[in-house]
Order: C-alpha cells, then structure tokens, then sequence
C-alpha cells in the first residue's frame, strides 16, 4: 500500500511538472507570435525598400516600400536574381 501511495504521489508530482512546462512553452510561444507580428509589421511597412536575399542573390521577400518604388507586384519579385533590378555601373 505505501508503494502505490509513492507512486500515486511521484505521478502527482510528474503530472504538476508537466503542466508547468505547459504553461512555459505556451507563454514562449505567445511571446514569440508578437514578436514575429511585430517585426512582419515593422518589414512591411517601413519607410525604406527592403529585400531579404538567399546566398545567391535570389529575392525571398520585398517589403511593401519596394513594391511602390518599382511599381511591381511581390509575386514578380521573389525568385528573381536581384541584379535585375540594380543599374549597371558605368
């Protein structure tokens, strides 16, 4: 009988802890959604063009600045090397 109260009480004790890890990552994980809401915000909306590049100089994303500034959509934008949006140098 004192086995199963042990045993009782550490799954007590486990199920506790668990629910506190729960609580922790929820927490995080809503800390990390404002974060991400708030700098999507501060990409798209800033008063400078931005492009975020991969290694070779592909588009992933253009901020809503840079759209105007070329008069193009984004679905024309990403994948393109950007080169082709930069004047050559005389």
């Amino acid at each position: 009988m004192a086995e199963q109260h042990r045993l009782v009480h550490e799954l007590e004790v486990h199920q506790i802890e668990l629910e506190m890890q729960n609580a922790e990552l929820r927490e995080a994980q809503e800390t990390s959604q404002r974060l991400l809401e708030r700098f999507t915000d501060l990409f798209e909306f800033a008063p400078v063009g931005y492009f975020t590049l991969n290694g070779s100089g592909m588009i992933q994303e253009a901020n809503l600045t840079v759209t105007a500034l070329l008069g193009l959509d984004r679905s024309r934008l990403v994948r393109q090397d950007l080169a082709r949006f930069v004047a050559p140098t005389s």
